[in-house]
């Protein structure tokens, strides 16, 4: 068992809300250093943290196969940010910076989604080096975080091991309680905390096609290097949505982001394009009209239009795009409710819809108790895109840093 008031935090940031939270445990005690994935990260860590890392590169490393295989699973080359070569290079590189700034034993790594070629590189190294890891993400929750000791989705302890939850002492009767005052709290969500707007999308894009040049002038290694202007939606994509439901019985489909993770990692096919035949495939074997709502948060709008036109176009009577309806309410009304692995089929289990989950995902081992065990006592009430004091936060960090241990 170890506690993290006598460790240095190794925190990898990737973003702007990464930052917040690191600097949201410093305020808070913690000793942080910073090692980012990318330049923006780093040049925004130098206005607070005193030390602060980055993938430098190597060329004396050889590369091992067995790395290469590692990179043809990851985000990084799934999602075009990063070449096969490019993503085996962020993880030596990134194996070369941990080593040449001497961490040890005296760490911990604090890791954010897990899902970059870097936090590879940091998870092989800490199994070398005996250093425990805590993974972080944002839940599916406002006002909640995902803490796990071995990962995020797919790869957590939670998800190979959904038995940890049997230690809590929920019985039927709080379990439909639990549910309720969860379902109550996405039922009020107004807007994905992680949606952004075409504008802030196109600045971002565009600081990052920087990045990527001045990658060479300091031989940084960094999390992706654009080489595309995304194309927004224009006036050639004259949907027909609709504004209610106009169907007794029909099943739900919520696209998720081109680029998620849980598509390129959790999902089979790997194409958001294929979740859809997937899920029109389910809808007609059902007899049911297929609902599709877009997802906010897509920074690949005019790809994305482009393709649903063409099945608007094959599926005028079978697929029916709708807007302006809250997901809660198409829930609501819904007979069957499909998704890859996205917050909506964790919404859909709290109405105590039929879900079908098309990749991995923790919610489908879940049954109600667990589920309710998972949100009221795994999930930590505690907001990651906008960190206030929490009480206990050393007591509950160290909790799940450990868990694995008890």
């Amino acid at each position: 068992m170890i506690d993290i008031k006598n460790k240095k935090i190794l925190f990898f940031s990737t973003d702007i809300v990464d930052l917040k939270l690191a600097k949201f445990f410093k305020k808070n005690g913690l000793e942080i250093i910073c090692f980012h994935t990318n330049l923006l990260s780093y040049f925004l860590g130098k206005f607070i943290f005193k030390k602060n890392l980055i993938s430098i590169k190597n060329k004396k490393i050889k590369y091992d196969s067995k790395i290469k295989e590692k990179a043809n699973k990851n985000f990084g080359y799934l999602s075009q940010r990063l070449s096969l070569d490019e993503c085996v290079e962020c993880y030596y590189s990134t194996i070369n910076s941990l080593e040449s700034f001497f961490i040890e034993e005296d760490y911990c790594f604090f890791i954010p989604s897990g899902r970059h070629m870097h936090h590879e590189a940091a998870k092989d190294y800490a199994e070398i080096h005996n250093i425990r890891c805590l993974y972080l993400n944002y839940s599916n929750i406002p006002g909640y975080i995902f803490l796990d000791p071995k990962g995020t989705d797919a790869k957590s302890l939670v998800y190979k091991n959904p038995n940890i939850l049997d230690k809590y002492d929920i019985d039927n009767i709080n379990a439909n309680q639990i549910i309720l005052k969860f379902k109550t709290i996405k039922n009020n969500q107004s807007k994905l905390p992680q949606s952004k707007k075409n504008s802030y999308i196109k600045i971002v894009n565009y600081l990052f096609i920087l990045e990527r040049y001045l990658q060479f002038f300091f031989n940084t290694c960094s999390d992706r290097k654009i080489k595309k202007k995304y194309k927004f939606i224009s006036n050639d994509f004259n949907h027909e949505y609709l504004s209610e439901i106009r169907h007794k019985n029909f099943a739900f489909f919520p696209l998720q982001i081109t680029t998620d993770v849980q598509v390129l990692e959790n999902y089979e096919k790997r194409s958001v394009y294929s979740a859809i035949e997937d899920a029109l495939i389910i809808a007609k074997k059902r007899g049911l009209p297929l609902y599709i709502k877009e997802n906010p948060a897509e920074n690949d709008k005019y790809t994305i239009n482009k393709y649903l036109k063409n099945l608007l176009d094959n599926n005028k009577s079978e697929v029916f795009l709708i807007r302006e309806v809250k997901v809660s309410n198409i829930i609501e009304k819904a007979d069957l409710v499909i998704t890859i692995n996205s917050t909506v089929g964790l919404e859909s289990l709290l109405w105590g819809k039929e879900t079908i989950f098309l990749g991995k995902s923790m919610y489908a081992k879940f049954n109600r108790i667990q589920l309710a065990k998972y949100l009221n006592n795994y999930l930590v009430e505690f907001d990651y895109h906008k960190p206030t004091k929490i009480q206990n936060l050393v007591e509950k960090l160290n909790f799940y840093i450990n868990l694995e241990c008890t």
